[in-house]
């Protein structure tokens, strides 16, 4: 389905299965889509209405060079996509970059945040001067050649072709802004210092084999958190909740009946 953002004025593909309180919006991460979530929203809707869309600049959302691509302005856009939904407060989580919003958003609007699940994440990448070495690289390489496709022939579609099916579709691929603009963004935030504000619970999901996310920047995350719990997937890639959907799945209905 379609939705214009009455905030933003930005058209966002979602999805929404089961029926259910409180509702689950999902956030996917850096170049992802809804499909990063995996079987995840399938399997929590037994109980919950669940909402995934797709970031601004992604997959069938609106794209755009000029457009503002900051984790502001994904901020924004979740306020507004929420308000269109007529939901006033929900579980927010996020994957990757879409758990970096899901904690900014967290600190915003947290009267409108019921419980956070954070998949594959951090407070942000700053503090991590490899992990920013190896972002910028990307940027520079982004910049000289935008190579969607291959890139996610390299680095997905080998790894498990029944897990991405869209590998190859061309509609599918984020802008070449939203793709750097995102990376340089993530580089500069450091939410650490902040993370002492967030009252409300929080399921951190991470994996000792991450390739994208070092573990040690998850573990972080959930030690800084006033009420957080950590759950650890075995034999996954930086995408657990596509490559480990039942065991997520089982870990975020556990979180949510608590």
């Amino acid at each position: 389905m379609e939705l214009k953002n009455p905030a933003t004025g930005i058209k966002h593909y979602y999805e929404i299965k089961g029926e259910g309180n409180p509702p689950v919006v999902l956030l996917h991460g850096w170049t992802g889509n809804v499909s990063r979530w995996g079987r995840v929203p399938s399997l929590l809707s037994a109980k919950n209405r669940v909402i995934a869309y797709e970031l601004r600049g992604h997959s069938l959302s609106d794209k755009g060079n000029d457009m503002d691509y900051s984790l502001d302005a994904h901020v924004k856009d979740l306020e507004g996509f929420l308000d269109a939904l007529g939901i006033e407060r929900a579980v927010i989580g996020g994957h990757s970059m879409g758990g970096m919003v899901s904690l900014m958003f967290a600190l915003k609007r947290p009267e409108r945040v019921e419980k956070l699940v954070l998949a594959a994440t951090a407070a942000g990448l700053a503090s991590d001067e490899k992990v920013v070495n190896r972002l910028m690289f990307g940027v520079r390489m982004f910049s000289l050649m935008f190579n969607f496709t291959l890139w996610m022939k390299n680095r997905k579609k080998r790894k498990a072709p029944d897990l991405y099916p869209d590998a190859f579709d061309k509609k599918m691929k984020p802008s070449k802004a939203a793709t750097i603009k995102s990376l340089i963004e993530m580089s500069q935030l450091d939410l650490r210092d902040r993370l002492n504000e967030i009252k409300v619970p929080a399921l951190v999901i991470a994996t000792e084999t991450d390739e994208t996310i070092p573990v040690h920047l998850s573990k972080q995350l959930a030690d800084l958190l006033p009420d957080s719990r950590l759950i650890m997937i075995e034999n996954a890639s930086h995408q657990i909740p596509v490559e480990k959907s039942d065991e997520v799945a089982a870990a975020v209905r556990k979180f949510l009946d608590e």
